[in-house]
């Protein structure tokens, strides 16, 4: 079980309905898990049950401590030495099907005439 469902703190649940403008998910209270189940407190107080795989954690926006000091979170580093690959020499091998020209050089694929009795 991932340590987020481990403590008790605010989590994303997943929004089953929702209008074009609405957000994908809410943050809610974690009040208790299992591995399949998780008990959640809505922000107007409703408590209801819910299945882990539709929570995900919260993303640290930093912790606030009783002095008034941020502590930022951690962000995660993104290579950028990451090379770039050239295309296979026999790329051009490899064309859509819409690009290729249709063969009508070939008479065995015509067909004959129905005769009906």
């Amino acid at each position: 079980m991932p340590t987020w469902l481990l403590t008790e703190g605010p989590v994303l649940l997943r929004r089953h309905v929702q209008n074009k403008s609405d957000p994908l998910c809410d943050e809610v209270l974690l009040l208790e898990a299992n591995p399949w189940y998780v008990h959640i407190q809505h922000s107007n107080g409703q408590e209801d049950t819910v299945s882990t795989s539709d929570l995900a954690p919260c993303p640290n926006e930093g912790i606030e401590l009783e002095n008034s000091q941020v502590i930022p979170a951690v962000e995660a580093e993104v290579p950028t030495n990451i090379p770039v690959e050239a295309p296979p020499a026999d790329a051009d091998q490899h064309k859509p099907m819409n690009d290729v020209e249709p063969d009508l050089s070939s008479t065995s694929n015509e067909m004959s005439p129905v005769v009906h009795s």
